[in-house]
């Protein structure tokens, strides 16, 4: 349980000399978890002595998501709400609550909290330290045994995107990564040039960063995997938009002269060893 005040109201990450940062989390059919996750995170927050405010936005969910949200603002002052008018995609969702930030710290992370929070910190720091855009880079253990089929298809997967972007986009960097931090003032101007509003928004947003010149770190970040059953991707559906966007943006990069993108001008990719 997450701590409580004097007045018996669940205490949040806020106090005095401690980091502001207000985190996103974008929810599509998210009721069975969003409740457990935000506990999690506002008590990972605490410990970690960030200043945080959380803004849920709810994708048009289907279950009873937006009522779950309902009662976690009324239960957490430091809890702001936003409902999108219909499922408009991950990528929007995740915009519209980086637009409603009152801070220029502002974090994105997966409601299943896939990456665990505490990484968090380190990511703020790396936005300290002079990135502009600071991404969490999964590192997964490799599942084996028959049991694990379904984890080692991810795996498969992540390892295959990867190689896709270095190959297309020369980019070595987890695009899609959900766990991110970043100033809000940089970044907006490459929002609002994403095309993609859904799955691809992250990749968009890394790749369109690095070509407008914006330093891009990357914290390594340990991550047990996903449970079975708590994505909602239609894996399928999303392999094939990906193929598309990733010829797309490339094509248009190509024109604009950034077919080389990550040999042209200053590194702007820095890493934290392990």
């Amino acid at each position: 349980m997450a701590p409580a005040d004097e007045d018996g109201r669940a205490a949040t990450a806020g106090s005095a000399g401690a980091r502001r940062l207000v985190i996103v989390l974008a929810n599509y059919n998210q009721a069975a978890h969003l409740a457990a996750s935000v506990e999690r995170l506002q008590g990972t927050c605490s410990l970690l002595r960030l200043d945080t405010q959380l803004i849920l936005v709810d994708d048009g969910s289907t279950d009873a998501t937006w009522r779950e949200s309902l009662a976690l603002a009324a239960r957490y002052p430091n809890v702001r709400l936003h409902r999108q008018p219909e499922n408009l995609g991950r990528g929007a969702a995740v915009a519209a609550g980086i637009r409603m930030a009152e801070t220029d710290l502002v974090g994105t992370i997966d409601t299943d909290l896939e990456v665990p929070p505490h990484y968090l910190l380190p990511l703020v720091e790396r936005i300290e330290a002079g990135a502009d855009l600071a991404i969490a880079h999964r590192r997964y253990p490799l599942p084996l045994g028959l049991s694990r089929a379904w984890e080692l298809g991810r795996w498969i997967a992540h390892k295959g995107y990867r190689q896709l972007m270095r190959a297309a986009l020369q980019t070595p960097i987890d695009t899609l990564s959900g766990c991110k931090v970043l100033r809000r003032e940089r970044l907006i101007p490459v929002i609002d040039s994403i095309r993609d509003q859904r799955w691809f928004w992250d990749t968009e947003l890394v790749v369109r960063a690095r070509r407008a010149g914006l330093r891009v770190a990357e914290v390594d970040a340990f991550c047990p995997g996903k449970v079975k059953g708590s994505s909602t991707v239609d894996a399928v559906r999303e392999t094939i938009a990906h193929i598309y966007w990733v010829a797309k943006l490339r094509r248009e990069l190509d024109r604009a002269g950034y077919g080389a993108l990550a040999r042209r001008g200053p590194k702007r990719f820095l890493r934290v060893p392990r």
